[in-house]
């Protein structure tokens, strides 16, 4: 660069400086100014060890299924207030190598908290999204019990969201 480039370069950077300065710019304001606060207890954790009752199946990349599979672990996170709390549910399974996927069969019901107000199964309903496609039998009225087949690839942990109150919400539920 040479001293004419030098200059101009030194030049530009005083006039920014002093737009920045002087306050050339203007704060940029939104097109609406309510402000909400929002505040949810949340809990989270296992609240038990997955239930003896708990079955799964483990199926290969030729989808012929394997000879073990067991439930390992289920948790959840809880959030908001009584009427509209929601769930992440996390099944992990152990199954021998190779697994493309796995159908399962779990009580979602051991993993409620002792120390929070009941969970009220008969109007909850599991979110669209879920990892897993339900058996053609299974309807939300099962809850807290799930079958399914998880999607394919989603193994060793399946995700899904459960909701207490499905009225109006996308749900699984026909």
């Amino acid at each position: 660069m040479g001293r004419r480039g030098f200059v101009a370069t030194i030049a530009l950077m005083c006039a920014g400086a002093l737009c920045a300065v002087v306050g050339v710019s203007s704060p940029t304001l939104a097109a609406w100014s309510d402000r909400v606060t929002v505040s949810a207890p949340v809990s989270a954790g296992i609240w038990g060890q997955a239930s003896e009752a708990d079955t799964c199946t483990a199926y290969g990349y030729d989808g012929a299924p394997l000879a073990e599979c067991s439930v390992a672990e289920v948790s959840v996170e809880t959030w908001g207030t009584p009427g509209s709390r929601e769930r992440n549910y996390y099944i992990t399974f152990d199954a021998p190598d190779g697994a493309r996927s796995v159908s399962f069969d779990v009580s979602l019901a051991e993993q409620d908290d002792p120390d929070a107000e009941p969970w009220p199964w008969e109007t909850s309903g599991v979110r669209l999204g879920a990892q897993f496609r339900v058996d053609e039998t299974w309807t939300c009225d099962a809850l807290p019990r799930v079958h399914a087949h998880g999607s394919d690839w989603q193994y060793p942990t399946i995700f899904f969201q459960v909701v207490e109150n499905r009225t109006g919400i996308s749900t699984l539920c026909p």
